[in-house]
């Protein structure tokens, strides 16, 4: 029995996160396996694998450039990740520093990031490398290349659903209704889909605008009643609680003549027979 093999182009689509090797070795084009690291001059490899092999010196500069920036993006906090360090540590301090401060090393190996921290990061920077944004399983109205019928509105509003989605299923609308969040995501970034001389964009917003009612939506609907909370008591009498006076509402008092007569109340008139059980 045989079947096919996963094709090469497919392998590292099954990965939920990569490490900054690995993700700038993808961006670059090349396979994670082809970072091999450095050897001494007694052929000793040491450090962290840093060198991209069987590469073209485009594919070398892209690789660099993206594990420096990849790096630095996770050092400033603008790309989230979960980090883990070198052993080694490098002293330094600012201008403003009366002492010097130990910084640890990102490790590059084992440092890792998830795999739509990474895709929201590359696309915040208008960078599309092929392995991370393939068109294949992407909607025919979602791709720009080589695409007659693209539609640069449809894509950005498309794309500004999901955003807004996102933004108020983790909680970040930072206040705002569904559109004012929508229209400002889009007049920031509408742009990358070429969208152009568009001047008003909540038009563009409220098409993707599902909470019309406007703010933002609760998540639990609020019960209230329809009559306050009244004591029951000598209908005679004005009841005080936390200093407030409440009237008695006739209807919910129930007189002593009112009630009705206990038909099991025992008599000794009544013979066992009579009783009902």
């Amino acid at each position: 029995m045989s079947w096919d093999c996963l094709p090469m182009s497919q392998l590292f689509g099954l990965m939920d996160s990569f490490s900054i090797i690995e993700a700038s070795a993808l961006i670059a084009g090349k396979a994670p396996d082809d970072v091999q690291p450095e050897y001494d001059i007694n052929g000793n490899p040491y450090g962290e694998p840093y060198i991209l092999t069987n590469a073209s010196e485009d594919q070398k500069t892209v690789y660099t450039m993206a594990l420096n920036g990849i790096t630095r993006a996770i050092e400033s906090g603008t790309l989230k990740a979960l980090i883990q360090t070198t052993a080694t540590t490098q002293l330094y301090k600012t201008d403003v520093d009366s002492e010097w401060k130990a910084k640890y090393f990102l490790s590059p190996s084992e440092t890792r990031i998830n795999r739509d921290d990474l895709v929201r990061w590359l696309d915040s920077r208008s960078c599309y490398p092929s392995f991370f944004f393939n068109n294949s399983n992407e909607p025919l109205y979602l791709v720009q290349q080589n695409n007659p019928q693209y539609s640069p509105k449809l894509c950005a509003i498309v794309h500004a659903w999901e955003v807004t989605k996102e933004a108020e299923e983790t909680n970040q609308l930072n206040g705002l209704s569904v559109k004012q969040f929508a229209s400002i995501w889009l007049e920031q970034n509408a742009y990358k889909y070429g969208v152009e001389g568009v001047t008003n964009f909540d038009d563009m917003a409220s098409i993707i605008n599902w909470n019309t009612k406007g703010g933002r939506i609760s998540d639990k609907p609020s019960v209230k009643s329809k009559e306050p909370s009244l004591p029951i008591g000598d209908r005679n009498k004005d009841v005080t609680q936390d200093n407030r006076h409440h009237t008695i509402i006739d209807s919910l008092v129930i007189e002593k003549n009112d009630l009705k007569t206990n038909p099991y109340r025992f008599s000794s008139n009544m013979e066992d027979s009579d009783l009902p059980f």
